[in-house]
């Protein structure tokens, strides 16, 4: 269930209350009036809230990670089938798809670069994996965490990585669509 709140109100009661997925929702990424749903059932959902709508996408594998182009004109939907796909957003359909990471037993979270031109992901293999975004190919790999990389986020042109092995990592990234190279800028301490 996705519920949401109305933070002026200082109630603790939700407002709405969205209960169409059928197992765990895994992901939720807002982009403008839509509320973007992934879900263990294989689900994406999208919420038009001004409308009222619901537009359901389903893939065959459950919904691990989402993540909104910078003109929210794709999502990027991370699988549980070792496989990411851009999904243009109005219409639901996989523009192409990026594979060659591990991903079938944990949520792994993928983003596009603030350029939108490279695809980066964790890996259950304790790596991290590049694709050129226009042709869907490996272009560069690292591995630096010691366990399953989980989670990865970019802020221009800084990537944050962290793992099943406590670490965040935080790198200076500078790709390029013909390789990458990328040099720890800094290595952060256990979470705890």
């Amino acid at each position: 269930t996705v519920r949401v709140w109305d933070m002026r109100s200082h109630t603790k009661r939700p407002i709405q209350m969205m209960a169409d997925a059928t197992d765990s929702v895994l992901c939720i990424c807002v982009v403008g009036d839509e509320i973007i749903t992934g879900s263990a059932d294989g689900a994406l959902r999208k919420y038009d809230v001004r409308r009222g709508q619901l537009c359901t996408d389903c893939f065959p594998h459950p919904v691990g990670s989402i993540s909104s182009s910078r003109d929210n004109q794709c999502i990027l939907v991370s699988t549980l089938n070792h496989k990411i796909s851009l999904v243009e957003s109005q219409t639901g359909h996989v523009l192409t798809s990026f594979t060659g990471h591990v991903n079938d037993r944990f949520k792994v979270q993928s983003a596009l670069d603030p350029s939108g031109s490279i695809v980066a992901s964790g890996s259950e293999d304790n790596s991290l994996f590049f694709w050129d975004l226009v042709e869907a190919r490996v272009c560069h790999t690292m591995q630096h965490h010691s366990s399953p990389v989980f989670c990865v986020q970019f802020f221009e042109d800084t990537l944050v990585t962290a793992s099943a092995d406590g670490m965040l990592k935080v790198w200076r990234i500078a790709l390029e669509s013909s390789g990458g190279a990328q040099t720890p800028l800094r290595e952060g301490g256990k979470l705890e």
